[in-house]
Parts: structure tokens; C-alpha cells; sequence
């Protein structure tokens, strides 16, 4: 009778994380908090602006990052 030995489980390895996406992500954490303390309509209008941009930005490295893996 043969013996057959057990093999473990195959892992896959998790890829690594990007550090510009994880910079932009804290970023739009932190104005999205600025903006919820924000009591005038200039500050608003700033901290919404600099979201928008935010959001273009991790769009943009969210893609870059899928078409280079």
C-alpha cells in the first residue's frame, strides 16, 4: 500500500498596499471631519473642493494601480 503525504493549503499572496492610495484615503477622512466641523460657507465650500480633488486623485491611482498588477 502507498503511502501519500498531505500537501497544506496553497495561500495566495495578498498584494501590497499602495501608499499613494492609503495617503489620499487619509486625507479625504481627515477634510471629510474638517468639513463636518466647518461652520461657515467659505470653509464648506473649501473643504469640498479639496474632496472633489481628493477623489479624482484615488480614482486615478485606484486605476493606475489595477492596469500595473
Amino acid at each position: 500500500m502507498n503511502e501519500t503525504k498531505a500537501t497544506g493549503p496553497v495561500y495566495q499572496v495578498a498584494p501590497k498596499r499602495n501608499a499613494a492610495i492609503c495617503n489620499l484615503r487619509t486625507r479625504l477622512t481627515k477634510v471629510r471631519g474638517y468639513l463636518k466641523k466647518s461652520t461657515t460657507a467659505e470653509m464648506r465650500s473649501t473643504w469640498e473642493d479639496q474632496i472633489t480633488k481628493y477623489q479624482t486623485q484615488l480614482a486615478h491611482a485606484e486605476a493606475h494601480a489595477l492596469n500595473a498588477t
